[in-house]
């Protein structure tokens, strides 16, 4: 994975302004490469630097809505298990999409085609594949990254797509779908005091292991934020492992201001917890 990460930035490293692209720009220049294809089967198109760029702005960009929906969960705690569910699901799906697409990997949702930016030397293009029935964004994205040698043998990117117990995806449908679930608190004001304590308990729990969200067990909010917490801490240690100190964006973006007041992306050292669960 290091090499795709070093080829999707390498266009990265002469950029002189640390701003990220405009929205949908990674879309609309894919969706333009394949409409300049015709009607092809499934082609493959030439692709230039600044194109490929985009799969690295892209990551990034999905990494910092992680770290946003990671926020937003946190605060949510107390106020609203059921959001505070959803928005932790979310802040591990869009993880695993910056992860994607730091793999060169970016689905085209109204063409209905993937795309796979694929490396050869110093020359990149793009190739255009249909969606199958079995294609849809999230589990996409997410057996692709877990099928990484990277992170295959990580517990914390494991997705059991048969398992419909316990893990995050289904604990996050839980929350949307299911009827008469209740448990509404009396709603109390967003408190940066609370967020602060919430994040900083999740990042003192130590573990031997990944945690695994019961969904009978609904809502438990300590397994699906400490999910969701591991993975921005190991997305954001793997950009910077593979890239030290070469790409001033990544430099400007990796610590945002919005949040720097609350997050340190530390993490407490591995130790067997019996139950994560036990408190909410």
């Amino acid at each position: 994975m290091e090499r795709k990460i070093t080829a999707v930035f390498s266009p990265l490293r002469r950029r002189r302004t640390d701003s990220l692209p405009s929205p949908e720009a990674l879309s609309t220049g894919l969706g333009n490469l394949l409409a300049s294809t015709g009607a092809a089967t499934d082609p493959v198109v030439t692709v230039g630097s600044e194109t490929v760029s985009l799969f690295a702005t892209a990551a990034i960009e999905m990494w910092q809505r992680s770290v946003h929906s990671f926020l937003i969960s946190a605060s949510l705690t107390e106020a609203s298990p059921m959001w505070s569910s959803v928005s932790g699901y979310y802040s591990s799906h869009y993880v695993i999409r910056g992860l994607a697409h730091l793999l060169g990997y970016f689905q085209l949702h109204r063409a209905k085609r993937i795309a796979e930016l694929r490396v050869s030397g110093n020359s990149f293009s793009c190739a255009f594949a249909r969606k199958r029935g079995n294609d849809g964004e999230h589990k996409f994205y997410w057996k692709l990254v877990c099928a990484n040698s990277d992170f295959a043998g990580d517990p914390f990117f494991a997705f059991d797509l048969m398992n419909e117990e316990n893990n995050d995806a289904s604990h996050r449908n839980k929350a949307n779908y299911c009827d008469h679930l209740g448990q509404f608190p009396t709603f109390r004001p967003l408190s940066e005091v609370a967020l602060r304590g919430r994040i900083n308990h999740l990042s003192d729990i130590e573990l031997s292991t990944a945690p695994s969200p019961r969904r009978a067990g609904y809502p438990d909010l300590v397994a699906v934020q400490l999910i969701a917490y591991h993975r921005i801490v190991k997305f954001r240690r793997l950009l910077d492992n593979s890239l030290g100190n070469s790409i001033s964006l990544w430099r400007s973006h990796r610590n945002p201001r919005w949040c720097s007041s609350f997050l340190d992306y530390q993490l407490a050292s591995a130790r067997f917890v019996e139950s994560v669960g036990d408190s909410q």
